[in-house]
């Protein structure tokens, strides 16, 4: 008993510092000034976080696609605006929230936490997250599979979608797996 006390003890002490330890439990500061700790949202509603730079051209395309989309879904998904902070100037990120008019919480990721947490390759990066923290959707693109995502994550609630399991049975096939409900 003494044992399994003191290794529940640890494994608990464990996954506080893990949860500390996540860029997603980080407060970052928005341009507006008011914080903001991505963690705090899980559980409550979807998260959708775009990485983006000021100079990256397909960002500066895809922005209206983004804004319209908060416009739409900003209700029931949290929406992150996340400048990579690489070779921007805090007037170029003000610069580039006011030409497009993004009224989404906007925050630079000056150490790279988030960037390298979600493993950014490249910009523009789009992770849509789910209710129970899982990422379901990482693309470069703004297209109509990114806008049916955010559609079906606003229409459906918890339980409502079965499972979808993706499994490689070789290196030029996936297999769609669907369980059966009942």
């Amino acid at each position: 008993m003494k044992y399994l006390i003191t290794f529940l003890s640890l494994f608990l002490c464990q996954v506080s510092l893990a949860k500390q330890q996540s860029p997603l439990a980080h407060t970052f500061t928005g341009l507006n000034g008011k914080t903001h700790q991505i963690s705090e949202v899980l559980g409550e509603k979807p998260i959708y976080i775009k990485f983006w730079a000021s100079w990256c051209v397909p960002c500066n395309q895809q922005m209206p696609h983004f804004q319209q989309a908060y416009e739409q879904y900003g209700e029931k998904i949290q929406f992150y605006s996340v400048n990579i902070d690489l070779n921007d100037e805090k007037s170029m990120v003000s610069g580039m929230v006011d030409k497009y008019q993004l009224t989404m919480p906007t925050i630079m990721d000056s150490e790279g936490a988030l960037s390298h947490h979600f493993e950014l390759k490249g910009t523009p990066l789009h992770i849509i997250i789910n209710r129970q923290g899982q990422v379901v959707h990482k693309t470069h693109e703004a297209d109509k599979n990114l806008d049916n995502i955010l559609s079906l994550l606003t229409k459906k609630e918890e339980g409502q979608l079965p499972a979808i399991e993706l499994t490689a049975s070789n290196a030029d096939t996936l297999l769609l797996n669907i369980p059966k409900q009942g």
